[in-house]
Formats: structure tokens, C-alpha cells, sequence
């Protein structure tokens, strides 16, 4: 009886073995199937940190660019304003020129209806003084207009390169 209870056990701690080797069997493909996929997603994290460094380098880089775009926008639009101020003060002068103008032809109808009058001697004096006033006043008037005209042409130069320049930067 021994020896049969000896063989049920043998018989049964067979089975059990069978039983545990599949089980062993079993959990070993879950492992290397777990293995592959840990695998998977470890290249898969590299991927995405790798995209995901590009992508911050790109923002970077555009946020650089847009800086410097809205830096030329303004200085364009600062040239405009200026453009406008010194339009404005063109205007202002040219008025200014106008009434000096109007002013030395008034200066020369009296000086021409003084030598006319028989007390010359007398009026001379203020005539000449009168006179080369406004022969420096349109000196210097035409001064400050020639002056104006070379700023003005200076920042429509700058105003047309800095534009070539945002043209040149789009190409890119």
C-alpha cells in the first residue's frame, strides 16, 4: 500500500509539476511580452522627449523671429511718425517761408517808392537794415529746408531698406 500511496503522490506531484511548468510556461510569455512592450514604450517616451525638444527649439526660434519682426514694425512705424512730424514741420516752414515771401516783396515796394521819395537819405539807413534781415532770414530759411529734405530722404532710405530687409527675411 506504501507503494501505491508512494505512486499516487509521485503521480500527483507529477501533475503538479506539469501544472506549474505551465504556469511558469505561462507567466514567462507574460513577461516577455511585458518586456516587448516596456521596449515599445521606452521608444516610444524617446520619440516623444526627442519631438517634444525639437518642438520647444522651434518655439524658441519663432518667438525669436516674431521679436524681431514686431521690432521692425516698430521702428517702421517710429520712421512713420517721425516721416509725419518732419512733413508737418515742412509744411510749418514752407508757411513760414511763404509769409518772408510776402513780407521782402512788401520790403521791396517800399524800398522802391522810398528811392522814389525825395528824403532818401534819411529812410536809408532802416532799408538796409530791413533788407539784410531778410536776406538772412531766406538764408537761413533755405538752410533748415535743405537740411529737412536731407533728413526726409535719409528715412525714406532707411524706410525702404528696412522693408527690403523684412522682404529678404520672408524669403527664408
Amino acid at each position: 500500500m506504501r507503494k501505491v500511496a508512494h505512486a499516487a503522490n509521485l503521480d500527483k506531484l507529477v501533475e503538479n509539476f506539469a501544472v506549474l511548468e505551465q504556469k511558469i510556461a505561462k507567466t514567462q510569455g507574460w513577461t516577455n511580452l511585458l518586456d516587448i512592450q516596456l521596449e515599445e514604450t521606452k521608444r516610444l517616451l524617446k520619440l516623444a522627449q526627442t519631438k517634444e525638444s525639437c518642438m520647444k527649439e522651434e518655439c524658441t526660434m519663432l518667438h525669436r523671429m516674431i521679436e524681431g519682426l514686431q521690432s521692425t514694425i516698430q521702428n517702421q512705424c517710429d520712421v512713420r511718425d517721425e516721416n509725419e512730424q518732419f512733413k508737418k514741420c515742412i509744411q510749418v516752414l514752407e508757411q513760414k517761408i511763404q509769409v518772408a515771401e510776402e513780407f521782402n516783396s512788401k520790403l521791396v515796394r517800399i524800398q522802391s517808392t522810398s528811392v522814389k521819395s525825395p528824403h532818401q537819405d534819411s529812410s536809408a539807413l532802416p532799408q538796409n537794415i530791413f533788407k539784410r534781415k531778410l536776406m538772412h532770414l531766406q538764408e537761413e530759411k533755405n538752410r533748415e529746408i535743405s537740411a529737412l529734405r536731407q533728413t526726409i530722404q535719409e528715412l525714406e532710405q532707411q524706410l525702404s531698406g528696412s522693408q527690403d530687409n523684412r522682404l529678404k527675411r520672408r524669403r527664408f
